[in-house]
């Protein structure tokens, strides 16, 4: 038995909340059509699959968002490295087996885990409520723990990190402590050394000065003085080699101090360029994320080149030719998009003439949606001085995204074809292939 979740048509465009850390996990919700559901949906869900993820992995709480594409460029820009969306709905086909009294029969909750880079499908839940959109939730909950279980390695993981971390922390603190209490002991002993210096050479300009004192006459006299100003000079030599010591050592703490104080800086400076850097690329891969989003399986409708020569030169090309060279090459671009033909192009256009009448601007998007294609490429063909140029758009149809472009442009006729095929390369190159 088939079943299906009756799910909004238009995308939420939601707004990026600003992390200084990105979250390991964001937890996004969506109740849908599921009234008894949204309630507990939104409240215990989160709450039961916060108490999975243990610090020091670091969980958000998300938006309601409408999709799993939604929740994915959510957590694309809040640079997420796994999210986790659960939705609630009603189910069509066992709604219409129920009494149509009994309004708590037909609920159904699923829920999905995707690492967000790789897009990456890593657990996934689906389950189905007797007795309505609360029971769904709470089998749901208990289906949180095997749904998560892919996160248990890298949690480990961050875990023995952190662990290693502090521990390469409390060691780096207990060598700090001992080149401390080891710095402090050569200040006492160098203290002590100087102390009992300066006590020696008193002890020594006493004496020459008691020898001097107690001398009996001239020649004991003047042997004692010389003593004594011998005595003096030594001292005033040793005091100005230490000062000159002391002043050197200054120099060279101050030295020390200003290369550490420009290494500091110097670390900063490039752990705040990493930071931008990394910031940067965060960015690119969330703007990447939120524009692009092609599978295999989409649709895509190339329009008919349109034709902006003038004069005798709008004879000279086979738009035809050129429009269905370009959908070969975008079927046969690896990324497994299934292109439209021209008759069904034509078929659905020519049944919807009145709303394609009422287009007045961004025609190709309204046309993509008239087409119920997922993206829709056009083309106009004009001259740029003497050289034909060819400009390539691809939109996305829903909320008519401009996705890429490029331009071909030929001196000669017989090589537009050539450079068009180049253009239409061009086109696709920003899309990465399918994993």
């Amino acid at each position: 038995m088939r079943s299906g979740f009756v799910v909004a048509a238009l995308a939420l465009t939601l707004p990026a909340a600003a992390q200084q850390t990105p979250p390991f996990l964001i937890i996004l919700t969506d109740p849908t059509n599921s009234h008894f559901a949204k309630e507990t949906l939104g409240k215990d869900v989160p709450a039961g699959a916060k108490k999975l993820v243990r610090p020091p992995a670091t969980v958000l709480f998300g938006p309601e968002v409408d999709s799993l594409t939604a929740a994915h460029d959510y957590a694309g820009k809040e640079r997420a490295r796994f999210f986790f969306f659960a939705q609630c709905g009603i189910v069509i086909e066992l709604l219409k087996q129920c009494d149509a009294h009994i309004k708590y029969c037909a609920h159904q909750c699923e829920a999905w885990l995707y690492q967000t880079d790789a897009n990456k499908q890593l657990g996934h839940a689906k389950v189905t409520g007797e007795k309505g959109g609360t029971d769904a939730v709470r089998k749901l909950i208990a289906q949180l723990a095997p749904t998560l279980e892919a996160l248990r390695d890298p949690i480990e993981q961050m875990v023995a990190q952190a662990t290693a971390e502090r521990e390469a922390k409390l060691a780096a603190e207990r060598v700090q402590r001992e080149l401390a209490k080891a710095e402090k002991d050569r200040q006492v002993a160098e203290e002590r050394a100087r102390k009992g210096l300066e006590a020696e050479e008193r002890q020594r300009l006493a004496q020459a000065e008691k020898e001097l004192s107690d001398a009996r006459n001239a020649e004991e006299r003047r042997a004692a003085q010389e003593r004594l100003d011998r005595e003096r000079a030594e001292a005033r030599a040793r005091s100005e080699e230490a000062r000159k010591t002391a002043v050197a050592k200054l120099e060279e703490m101050k030295a020390r101090a200003e290369e550490e104080r420009l290494r500091k800086e110097a670390d900063a400076a490039a752990k705040k360029l990493d930071a931008e850097r990394e910031k940067r690329m965060a960015l690119e891969r969330a703007q990447a994320s939120r524009v692009i989003h092609l599978a295999p399986g989409q649709t895509v409708a190339v329009l008919e080149v349109e034709n902006d020569l003038q004069g005798g030169a709008r004879n000279q090309v086979n738009f035809s030719l050129l429009t269905d060279n370009l959908r070969k090459r975008v079927s046969k671009s690896g990324l497994g998009l299934l292109v439209m033909d021209r008759d069904a192009i034509f078929q659905i256009l020519s049944s919807n003439e009145k709303k394609v009448l009422e287009c007045s601007a961004n025609c190709e998007v309204h046309l993509g949606q008239i087409l119920r294609a997922d993206y829709v490429i056009s083309g106009r063909l004009g001259k740029q001085g003497q050289a034909f140029r060819l400009y390539l758009l691809m939109y996305r149809s829903h909320d008519g995204a401009l996705l890429s472009d490029a331009v071909a442009v030929s001196d000669e006729l017989a090589a537009l074809d050539k450079k068009a095929a180049m253009a239409s390369t061009d086109l696709l190159s920003v899309f990465p292939l399918p994993r």
